[in-house]
């Protein structure tokens, strides 16, 4: 029989108690750079929401069929007040809709259905709403959902550009228009004239990374880069407090992403000169590209462009065979994708009045919008 257990994470001392259950989970699903332990700490912790946050763990007996960490956000409809609890998404792309172990997907979706009504008395909450979600994952839950007549939404949120190598490098710039193709030559060539050097791509992939000297030294360098780019630029001018989060929140985020192995560093060099960096994770063959730095000195050499054509190279030679861009500046990102997928936002009632109103009223406005 199914059972449920909710923890409130409320401190600091709350999140590292169930650290080691969370990661010992994490073993048993597939591999994704956002929902793991390390990440969502990051973001409640450099980035505090305004509502509390709860560990959901699903059982069927005593094995663990699934996780979910949400936080409660509070809207009103009709001034009522409405918590829901949602994903924690800052700068997420391509989610499960929660943690699930390998082969039991569909069961922890079935638990999840069956464990609403207590989620929703221990929480106070009427609705989850999962945003950024891989459709293909979704799959299980929008189908068990449906099947036990729970009021679901499922919209689009946005587009998720991707890099799809299986064929090889060569097959996939015979996709790739000619001019696209000169423009990347030119762009190499002009910043080797600008900078005077022969450019040089260095990468530094896999564990225990952050006790390397090196790689530090190299993570500083590409820190420095990142801190020329608009978004730091503009949010310094917010506060220092506001840039000092930024900063500290991907580092807490390298932190766990070096102990799983999944950290990729990427340089582009003109002799002793940084001109651009990348920061990824690899998971399954998968790259997720995380930041992306240039020196500003040479932005008219299109230096981010050079930087991504050598590393995608490398990263085939090294077993990538996808890559995932994610939303957002899709000019920049259209520029490479061979496949375009949507994102998925999916809002489903937990149960009680409230929710039962809030259905109602969004099936109306639906109705009323087509």
């Amino acid at each position: 029989m199914g059972s449920v257990k909710v923890t409130e994470l409320q401190t600091d001392s709350d999140w590292r108690a169930v650290r080691g259950e969370v990661e010992a989970f994490e073993k048993e699903c597939e591999p994704n750079t956002y929902m793991e332990w390390g990440y969502q700490y990051a973001n409640w912790s450099q980035c505090p929401p305004e509502g509390r946050c709860w560990l959901i763990r699903l059982f069927e007996g005593e094995m663990i069929l699934g996780m979910m960490i949400l936080v409660e956000s509070k809207s009103h409809k009709f001034g009522v007040p409405i918590t829901s609890l949602r994903t924690m998404d800052f700068g997420v792309m391509h989610m499960p809709p929660f943690l699930m172990r390998k082969g039991y997907e569909l069961e922890a979706c079935r638990a999840l259905v069956k464990a609403r009504w207590k989620i929703a008395f221990v929480t106070g909450a009427s609705l989850v709403k999962l945003y950024k979600i891989n459709k293909n994952s979704s799959l299980p839950l929008v189908d068990t959902l449906a099947k036990n007549n729970i009021y679901t939404r499922v919209s689009d949120f946005n587009d998720s550009y991707q890099l799809r190598l299986h064929d090889g490098i060569e097959s996939y710039l015979k996709t790739k228009k000619r001019k696209s193709l000169y423009n990347i030559r030119r762009s190499t060539r002009l910043l080797q004239e600008e900078t005077g050097e022969i450019l040089r791509l260095e990468r530094l992939r896999g564990e225990d990374l952050l006790s390397n000297d090196r790689f530090m030294k190299y993570w500083k360098c590409f820190e420095d880069l990142r801190s020329q780019s608009w978004q730091m630029v503009e949010a310094r001018k917010i506060s220092q407090e506001n840039h000092d989060r930024l900063v500290n929140f991907f580092r807490v985020a390298v932190e766990g992403w070096d102990t799983k192995g999944w950290l990729d560093l990427v340089l582009l060099w003109a002799g002793k000169k940084l001109v651009a960096g990348q920061l990824n994770t690899v998971t399954n063959h998968t790259q997720r590209v995380i930041l992306m730095a240039y020196d500003q000195t040479f932005k008219n050499c299109s230096p981010g462009r050079v930087l991504f054509f050598k590393q995608m190279e490398d990263a085939y030679d090294r077993g990538d065979r996808t890559i995932i861009l994610g939303g957002a500046s899709e000019a920049g990102k259209a520029f490479w994708a061979n496949q375009i997928e949507s994102t998925l936002e999916i809002t489903w009632v937990l149960g009680g009045a409230r929710a039962k109103a809030w259905s109602v009223w969004d099936q109306f406005n639906r109705r009323r919008a087509v």
